[in-house]
Formats: structure tokens, C-alpha cells, sequence
């Protein structure tokens, strides 16, 4: 009894044995097949990824470099199933292709709606690796990376902001060095007793020479307001990032090199005018004028 059932075993190894081997060419050719789709998928990813990433634009390189090869890759196991015979099986996953998205997008569709959202970033190009960006009422920060799902922005005091791509795409967005120029702004008061016109051509004359400052579009001094007692002055200048310029230490200089245009000419700013003048009904007196 025992002899039959080992014989038996040894005859349903033998058959499966048998089946295996008839099936080895087949598999080999459907594996083969398999990494020839995604060795093309790599190769074209790699040309396209190369081609954008000429053109300085690290987010959309990476991202087109991966897609070709998640398309092949379908499309072979697709011709490798078919090339073994599981015709039912390659047709079970075309056909039910959209019966498994329409179930995944609802039951994943933050997910869904973040990748289409990165996806349309990626192509629509409104910013690339770092940009200083805002999106909507959250912190304006340098773009670092994007990836399927969300929007790495660092912000200047050092905050790592991970912005889902859908809020990104959803909302106004500010990208404040598309095209690298910048414009500092700051304001100043001087005193209702300094001749305006001279003051303001010291104080573009002064920052017009300062590093970092560019040439075209000049530099700007403009009446911002009148005050009870000084002149608001708003004076702008224009930088470009794309020089390495930086905001804030321009900014700085500007502010520092417009006082010193005031108070070397013997003008007087708010704080000493204010100090100064006597105020009658909310105005300067005529003694203090």
C-alpha cells in the first residue's frame, strides 16, 4: 500500500516536472521579453530625463525619467502574460484596469488627487529646483524637491514645509524669482524742511553703487506720504538672484546706505524731526517749520 502511494507521488512529481520543463522556454521568453520592455522604458527615461535636465530643470528630469518605465513595464507584463498563455489574465487586467482605478481613486483619493496635481505642476512648469515660492497663506520658501505626493519647500528660518502637490495646484501661487529679479522696498522719513528732489538723488546715488544692486532697472525714491511731522520716503531697488544676490543683505545695505545719504548732507531723519518740531492741531508749527 505504501509502494502504491509513493509510486503515485512519484509519478505526479514526474508530471509536474514534466509541465515545468514544457513551460521553462516559455518563461524564460516572457522574463526576457519583460526586461527588454523595461530596459527600453530605462533607456527612454534616460534620454528624456537627460534632455530636460539640460535645460537646469532637476524636477521635471526626474520625473520623466521614471515614467517611461512604469509604462513599459505594464506593457510587458501585458505581452508576457499573453506570450504564456494566460490570455483570460492580460484581458482580466486591461478590462478591469478601470473597474481597480475608479475603486482606488475613491478609496485613495487624496493620494489620487495629489499625484495628478504633481503631475500637472511637473508640466505646467510653474517653478523649479530653488525657486522661492508661497502657495495661498503658507510661508514663502525655497522649492527643494517634488516628489508624487507633496512639495518640499524649506523657508528661510530654516522650516521644512512638505505642501501636498493638490493645495499647490489649487491655490495662488507666488513664484518671487521666476525670471530672478527682485525688489527690495523700505521706507524713510526724512524732514518737511529738506529739499525733496535733492534728497531723493542722493539717496539713489548713494544705492545705485552698492554691490548687488542692479543698474537697469534703476534704483527709485518715491513720496510715499506726508506725515505730521517728516516726509515718508519709499525707495526701491532691484536685485538678481540668478547672480547670487541676497535679498535681505541688500536690502540691509540699501537701508544703511540711504541713512548715511541723509544724515551726510546734514538732512534730518523722522526720529530727530520728531523729536524737534512742535505740533500744533496734529501739524508742524511755524517755529518748527
Amino acid at each position: 500500500m505504501e509502494n502504491e502511494s509513493e509510486t503515485e507521488t512519484a509519478a505526479q512529481l514526474d508530471r509536474h516536472l514534466e509541465r515545468l520543463a514544457e513551460l521553462l522556454p516559455d518563461l524564460a521568453g516572457a522574463l526576457v521579453l519583460l526586461l527588454a520592455f523595461v530596459l527600453v522604458g530605462w533607456i527612454i527615461g534616460r534620454a528624456l530625463g537627460s534632455l530636460v535636465r539640460r535645460r537646469g530643470d532637476r524636477i521635471h528630469a526626474n520625473f520623466v525619467s521614471r515614467l517611461p518605465v512604469w509604462i513599459f513595464a505594464f506593457l510587458g507584463v501585458l505581452l508576457a502574460t499573453d506570450l504564456l498563455g494566460w490570455e483570460n489574465l492580460a484581458a482580466g487586467l486591461l478590462a478591469g484596469g478601470g473597474m481597480t482605478a475608479l475603486i482606488l481613486g475613491f478609496a485613495f483619493r487624496g493620494v489620487g488627487e495629489n499625484f495628478l496635481a504633481g503631475f500637472f505642476l511637473v508640466f505646467s512648469r510653474p517653478f523649479r529646483i530653488g525657486d522661492l515660492i508661497q502657495s495661498g497663506d503658507l510661508p514663502q520658501g525655497a522649492v527643494t524637491a517634488v516628489d508624487l505626493r507633496n512639495t518640499h519647500v524649506r523657508t528661510a528660518d530654516g522650516r521644512d514645509i512638505y505642501i501636498p502637490n493638490s493645495i499647490i495646484f489649487n491655490s495662488p501661487l507666488i513664484n518671487f524669482t521666476r525670471d530672478g529679479l527682485r525688489r527690495p522696498t523700505f521706507t524713510l522719513g526724512v524732514d518737511y524742511r529738506a529739499p525733496l528732489p535733492e534728497v531723493r538723488a542722493a539717496i539713489v546715488a548713494r544705492v545705485a553703487g552698492l554691490e548687488g544692486v542692479l543698474e537697469t532697472p534703476e534704483p527709485r525714491v518715491t513720496i510715499a506720504s506726508y506725515e505730521a511731522t517728516h516726509v515718508m520716503l519709499e525707495v526701491w531697488v532691484w536685485i538678481d538672484t540668478f547672480r547670487g544676490a541676497d535679498f535681505a543683505l541688500v536690502r540691509t545695505a540699501a537701508m544703511e546706505a540711504a541713512r548715511s545719504a541723509v544724515l551726510d548732507n546734514g538732512w534730518k531723519l523722522s526720529a530727530d524731526v520728531s523729536s524737534a518740531v512742535e505740533l500744533v492741531d496734529g501739524r508742524p508749527s511755524e517755529s518748527g517749520r
